[in-house]
């Protein structure tokens, strides 16, 4: 609760505003401008001193926290010098808890004030290297969340310097053993998919190993599975022109959509569903198959996917299972609107296709 009030008192109060511009501006002014000097840098220390001793996980996540908003205010007017320092210093500790925390510490503040911190670039991409090399998986997992965070937040002028992580990264990932802390990196790969995909551009192939592995894993958790997916259609629908260009992406993501769609089960009664019935139920690995088959046909376009989709179609819609045809024209039917120029030039043998079967 400490933690939360002082987090608190750093942020404006917004209260009504005032007729006068200046008692408006005080009256909103954060409670932390009020303090002397000497209890700023008291709290300052406390709050240092229990992100390196408290024992539990919670209590210490709301101390960083509580570290990185008051730090986002104050390092980049140098009115807490010391602060970064004292985190770097703290990822190379003996105990796997500071050093955890303090990788929090930068998660945040890259959130607040990332591109402010450019001076400190290089000092930063050493700390990402030394914690995604760090013997406790805990760290590793905690670095490569911290510097997705981080990357997102600064100009894609910066990206080169910080170039040699996104293979450390996926390095990491590869390796990672629990499921929770897959699911914790992916949705950070996921984030910097949607953001900043162009940093991934020099590692697309890893890239794309990664996720279409583990999004045809059917022993995996389906939200990491959906995950996975989302890193690679992100990225399609952030940047269309790059992912055009890889080969590699088109051929290993149209056939893992088709093998997605094949895990659906026979429903005997499924005239009988409604809408409102299926909108209660989470989304299947199927559903999720039918999404980015139609998101990747809208993204990268017809004359890209269409080539791709119709070479698998003929031996899915012949194939003496049903859930082959099945899928097979499902495919038509998603990729129906990004692919409508295409699809028109080749209407004999869609028509052909369907009918027969």
């Amino acid at each position: 609760m400490c933690c939360v009030l002082i987090r608190r008192s750093c942020t404006p109060i917004n209260l009504p505003t005032a007729e006068n511009p200046l008692e408006a501006r005080k009256a909103n002014s954060p409670v932390w401008n009020y303090l002397t000097d000497p209890v700023k840098e008291g709290i300052k220390n406390e709050l240092l001193a229990a992100m390196q001793a408290e024992p539990e996980k919670s209590v210490r996540t709301k101390v960083c926290d509580t570290i990185a908003t008051i730090g986002s205010t104050l390092v980049t007017n140098n009115l807490w010098p010391e602060l970064l320092g004292h985190m770097m210093q703290c990822t190379k500790a003996a105990d796997v808890n500071q050093r955890q925390s303090a990788l929090m510490v930068f998660e945040k503040l890259s959130e607040h004030v990332g591109p402010e911190l450019k001076p400190f670039f290089p000092q930063l991409g050493q700390v990402f290297q030394e914690t995604m090399q760090d013997p406790d998986p805990v760290v590793q997992r905690s670095a490569v969340v911290a510097f997705a965070a981080f990357i997102t937040s600064i100009s894609k002028k910066d990206f080169a310097t910080f170039q040699p992580l996104a293979a450390a990264m996926l390095a990491v990932m590869n390796t990672a053993q629990k499921e929770e802390e897959r699911e914790d990196m992916m949705q950070a790969l996921v984030e910097i998919a949607t953001i900043a995909p162009t940093f991934l551009r020099n590692v697309l192939d890893q890239v794309t190993s990664l996720t279409v592995t583990t999004a045809c894993n059917a022993q995996l958790d389906d939200d990491l599975r959906q995950m996975a997916t989302e890193v690679l259609i992100s990225m399609a629908e952030a940047s269309p022109g790059m992912m055009r260009k890889h080969a590699g992406f088109q051929q290993a993501f149209v056939p893992m959509c088709f093998q997605l769609m094949l895990e659906i089960e026979e429903d005997e009664e499924w005239y009988q569903r409604s809408e409102e019935d299926e909108e209660d139920e989470d989304d299947t690995m199927y559903d999720c198959a039918l999404q980015l088959m139609d998101r990747l046909a809208l993204s990268i376009g017809g004359k890209t996917v269409t080539p791709i989709v119709f070479n698998l179609i003929p031996q899915f819609v012949n194939h003496a299972e049903w859930k082959y045809r099945h899928a097979g024209l499902m495919a038509i039917s998603q990729t129906g609107e990004g692919c409508a120029k295409m699809i028109k030039t080749q209407l004999a043998q869609v028509v052909q296709l369907v009918v027969a079967k």
